[in-house]
Formats: structure tokens, C-alpha cells, sequence
């Protein structure tokens, strides 16, 4: 494939993803939100208060960050697999190293 259409699917992919995964992350800040004022979570208020929509407030930055994000990793990621530079062989030497960036050693 183009690299044009592995990093245009690879934002797409992401986009789509975020589209899901928002309005549940929107209801946990939410709840979490209001469990720090003290006040119990009620998803039947919140919901007469600000309509199914009220979900989806955000969105557009949240889908913004992926389209950077995910062509960022998920393209290059591809690329790479294409070109054999990463491998199954490969991939314990790439959790390790993961592992240990992520860790500061």
C-alpha cells in the first residue's frame, strides 16, 4: 500500500476509535468529578441536564489529539513492519526496550 493511505487509514483508525471510547471517558471524569465534590453520581440527571449529546462534549479535541497521535505511532509503526525492521523475532527486544524507556533505565 501507499504510505499515504498506511498513515491516512492509521489517523482514520484512530479518529474512529476515540469516537467510541469518548463518551465512556466522558461519564468516568464525570462520576470522578463528582465524587471529589462529595456529591453522589446520578447518570439519569446527567443526562436530563445535558441530553445523550452531552457525551460527546469534547469530542472535537479529543479526536484532534488522535489524528497526531495515531499517524504518529501507528503509521510509522506499519512502515516499519514492512520494511522488516521490525519482526516477530524482534519483538521481545522491543517490549524490552519499552519496558525499560518507559521505566527511566
Amino acid at each position: 500500500l501507499p504510505k499515504s493511505v498506511v498513515f491516512g487509514t492509521s489517523g482514520l483508525g484512530g479518529c474512529m476509535g476515540w469516537m467510541i471510547v469518548h463518551p465512556a471517558n466522558t461519564l468516568a471524569v464525570r462520576w470522578n468529578l463528582a465524587s471529589m465534590q462529595g456529591k453522589p453520581f446520578n447518570f439519569g440527571a446527567m443526562i436530563r441536564e445535558t441530553g445523550w449529546m452531552g457525551l460527546y462534549d469534547g469530542l472535537s479535541a479529543g479526536v484532534l489529539r488522535q489524528v497526531f497521535y495515531a499517524i504518529s505511532r501507528f503509521g510509522p509503526e506499519e512502515e516499519l513492519h514492512s520494511q522488516r525492521v521490525l519482526c516477530v523475532h524482534d519483538e521481545r527486544l522491543v517490549v524490552f526496550a519499552g519496558n525499560h524507556a518507559t521505566r527511566g533505565e
